[in-house]
């Protein structure tokens, strides 16, 4: 899950993604989301980034505010 979560934070807004989910191993993810253009036109059928992740695999991204990095301790 750390990996997804650093894919996750580079195709993003430019804010860190934590993985809080606990998970350990490794998962075979197909992950399909469109994209929506400036002006709002999407480039395909495929749900949002939100819905692809909570849909089919149960797993949600939530803002919130706090320290990142070597003070968030």
């Amino acid at each position: 899950m750390p990996e997804l979560a650093v894919f996750l934070a580079n195709i993003t807004l430019p804010v860190p993604v934590i993985d809080k989910t606990g998970l350990e191993g490794m998962y075979k993810i197909n992950l399909a989301f469109s994209v929506t253009l400036a002006g709002g036109k999407q480039m395909s059928n495929d749900p949002d980034l939100y819905s692809a992740l909570q849909q089919p695999l149960g797993l949600k991204m939530e803002e919130h505010k706090g320290l990142v990095g070597p003070y968030a301790n």
